[in-house]
């Protein structure tokens, strides 16, 4: 059993963790992104416009290797808000963030793509006493895309992939 202070305690570092976690993509710091995460980590991101399913990345070393290319050339600003965090236990946790991801393109067909949606993650808390990200999926309820001739595309149809990614982190150790 958690109690209440251990519980608010793991709430606020899960909250300072996903601070690091935005920061570091917004600063482009790939190694500080990445330590973030567990070793073992698995992260299921949504699919670049165009694609039909999202990759399944799996482990620290990954997941680092893969954002600078995923990322590169883009400027990224996102904000989390609303985070509602479940403290299991003493060492593990989930929570939901509502996210507004805005990436602009200088380069390529895409100008602007601004998504709006949720992130999905559990947690684990290591043995040097720090939480880290043990699994993330995202889901969103809507993106707009500005091509670079101006045309827009606004997709709003895409909640019911989000409702079968929350699902499947229903249950701690659930698979992306």
């Amino acid at each position: 059993m958690v109690g209440r202070m251990e519980r608010l305690e793991a709430c606020d570092e899960i909250a300072r963790l996903k601070h690091r976690y935005v920061r570091a993509l917004e600063e482009r710091d790939w190694d500080g992104w990445a330590n973030c995460f567990t070793e073992s980590a698995t992260a299921q991101f949504m699919p670049a416009p165009g694609e039909a399913e999202a990759e399944v990345h799996r482990g620290r070393a990954r997941l680092r290797d893969w954002v600078g290319g995923a990322l590169e050339g883009a400027y990224v600003v996102i904000r989390v808000s609303l985070p509602d965090i479940e403290v299991l236990d003493g060492n593990h946790a989930r929570g939901d963030w509502a996210q507004v991801e805005r990436l602009a393109f200088p380069d390529g067909p895409l100008r602007d793509a601004t998504y709006y949606g949720y992130y999905h993650e559990t947690y684990e808390k290591g043995h040097d006493g720090l939480w880290r990200i043990a699994s993330v999926s995202m889901s969103r309820i809507r993106h707009d895309l500005v091509q670079r001739d101006g045309t827009s595309v606004v997709n709003l149809d895409i909640l019911d992939r989000a409702r079968d990614r929350r699902s499947a982190l229903a249950t701690p150790g659930g698979e992306l």
